[in-house]
């Protein structure tokens, strides 16, 4: 990577730290019993999650001079952008 392009990336640490450390808890209160407003707030959360995992994606994609070696060399963040939806929004999968 270019130095504009590690410099982009070391600003997303921080937040994609926060985002992962996350998931777990979102998930937890998503399958548990907890209130419809607690659910509805983990919900959110996950689309905002998600979200940042795509912005970070698109954002080094958009910055990295060789996108395919980016590609090849953050293959899990590619897998999270691509898989989450199926895998943590049950809805697109089938309905609850």
């Amino acid at each position: 990577m270019d130095k504009r392009s590690e410099r982009i990336a070391r600003r997303f640490d921080v937040p994609m730290l926060v985002a992962a450390g996350l998931v777990v808890p979102v998930l937890i209160v998503q399958e548990s019993n907890a209130s419809a407003g607690l659910r509805s707030v983990a919900d959110a959360l996950n689309w905002v999650i998600w979200t940042a995992f795509l912005t970070e994606a698109v954002m080094m994609l958009s910055v990295s001079q060789d996108r395919p070696r980016w590609l090849l060399k953050n293959p899990l963040d590619v897998a999270i952008v691509l898989f989450t939806n199926l895998l943590t929004f049950p809805w697109v999968v089938s309905s609850r």
